[in-house]
């Protein structure tokens, strides 16, 4: 057998061998897509004004605790005057300085599981969004400081302003490892819901 035979005899059990992989080979289903998150929204009822600080009480409450991560509720209630008001999609939050109304780290992301929808809250009515709080410790590169607060914003029409007389609400917290890093997030945020 010359060489250059031989040379073609490997060749072709190469290709064979590898058409009878490929033939055997399971074909699996395509992933599954993920929906990016969508800029917060509002979008009232006609006649409905859009729910703002102005109108509403905030509070946070933890909920339970899993690997690496702490969960709660905020609670936003239609609570000051007599006008019904409406909300539609993620709040958004940062976390803050225990003796000062500033933002540390980096907003808050949109935890899609919640799909958004009009929320109507009429005066005393209730709407909740539930969050989640990876632990700083566990994040690469987190810059951990100690936050007792979140400054938290109703999904506004417009991007919401955390300056100290903006759009965001000062909501005590229970102390929290916090990253105070503007790049790092740990925190995510499901659309409001009717509570």
């Amino acid at each position: 057998m010359t060489l250059a035979t031989s040379r073609i005899l490997i060749v072709a059990t190469l290709a064979v061998t590898t058409g009878l992989l490929t033939a055997c080979a399971p074909t699996l289903p395509p992933l599954p897509t993920v929906p990016t998150p969508t800029e917060t929204t509002a979008s009232p009822v006609a006649g409905t004004a859009e729910c703002t600080t102005d109108n509403l009480s905030i509070t946070y409450a933890a909920t339970d605790n899993t690997a690496g991560h702490e969960h709660g509720i905020l609670t936003f209630t239609n609570s000051h005057g007599d006008t019904t008001c409406g909300m539609n999609g993620y709040p958004s939050a940062y976390f803050s300085h225990p003796e000062a109304f500033s933002a540390m780290g980096a907003v808050s992301t949109n935890d899609t599981v919640t799909v958004p929808s009009l929320v109507v809250l009429a005066p005393g009515d209730h709407a909740q969004a539930a969050v989640t709080i990876t632990r700083a410790e566990i994040v690469e590169g987190c810059t951990v400081v100690t936050a007792t607060a979140l400054l938290v914003a109703p999904p506004l029409s417009h991007p919401a302003n955390f300056g100290e007389l903006g759009d965001a609400q000062h909501v005590d917290i229970a102390d929290t490892s916090a990253c105070n890093n503007a790049s790092i997030s740990l925190l995510a945020i499901a659309a409001v819901t009717a509570a």
